[in-house]
């Protein structure tokens, strides 16, 4: 279509035909794929399968996961964080997003116990790194060792093709809206730049709502 609407705007300009027939029209309008989300139930899964661990790394990586799904964080933005940025008095966290934007996240009392368990069992690695998070050699942990951390856990409690820290983001940002809170406060709670970035999550509830209904109610099914 593209090819064809500069093909005859060439005719047009250099030829002298009378009108570019494809002037007006509109290509076709690729679908919005809807953010893929855990339930809640595979969310608990997916925390106490890790609670059961022992190893060294089992209070780190728990501590991720639980930020990742109370906050929304992205990845990048979990790797870069630093302990100044956690206030534990007032229990917020102040990020640095996209663009160099800040924005604060709340975040509650046991999220606050498993940081400072793992701030412990972090001062037994020899490390030179101040960022939160650090591999088991003392090395800033990057976005790319996140994703592997996140989708490693993940396997072991579901066959979801989808398994990343954005899927925990997702999650975070459903489960607010599934239990009312409004679009706005997700917007600055993800650090989204518009509201239509958050208004997929609104989509994506209603598919939910919607195969529901198709599967419960006697006149809804396809």
């Amino acid at each position: 279509l593209s090819c064809m609407r500069h093909f005859y705007h060439y005719l047009v300009s250099v030829h002298n035909f009378e009108s570019n027939p494809f002037e007006g029209v509109k290509g076709p309008q690729k679908s919005r794929r809807l953010p893929e989300f855990f339930t809640l139930e595979e969310v608990i899964s997916l925390l106490e399968g890790n609670e059961k661990r022992s190893d060294p790394l089992a209070k780190r990586d728990q501590a991720i996961l639980e930020l990742l799904f109370a906050s929304g964080l992205r990845a990048r933005e979990l790797c870069s964080l630093h302990f100044s940025q956690i206030d534990f008095a007032r229990q917020t966290i102040l990020i640095q997003g996209k663009g160099r934007k800040e924005r604060i996240i709340p975040f509650g009392e046991d999220l606050a116990g498993m940081i400072e368990n793992y701030r412990l069992a972090k001062a037994e690695i020899s490390t030179s790194a101040d960022t939160l998070f650090i591999s088991n050699k003392g090395r800033s942990l990057t976005s790319h060792q996140v994703y592997i951390i996140v989708r490693n856990l993940m396997s072991m409690v579901t066959t979801r093709q989808k398994r990343s820290p954005h899927v925990l983001r997702h999650t975070f940002a459903t489960t607010m809206l599934n239990d009312g809170a409004d679009v706005s406060a997700i917007k600055a709670l993800l650090g989204h730049s518009s509201l239509a970035a958050t208004q997929v999550y609104t989509h994506a509830t209603f598919e939910q709502i919607k195969n529901i209904y198709q599967q419960s109610h006697p006149r809804g099914k396809k």
